[in-house]
């Protein structure tokens, strides 16, 4: 399984929202106001999608 992490931004909250709208199938291994890690998620899918997570600073 693939675990990545996202730094949320400012808003936190709609971080969230966005990355779980266009990743609905991840497992949340670790929400916090600053960081969010998620499973089951390909990388291929982060690479796709990135662009379309507005309220995230950085992804690991």
């Amino acid at each position: 399984m693939n675990y990545f992490g996202f730094q949320l931004g400012r808003e936190w909250k709609l971080s969230i929202a966005e990355i779980l709208a266009i990743f609905p199938d991840s497992e949340i291994l670790f929400s916090g106001s600053s960081v969010l890690i998620l499973g089951n998620i390909l990388k291929e899918d982060i690479s796709t999608n990135f662009s379309k997570i507005g309220g995230t600073i950085k992804v690991f």
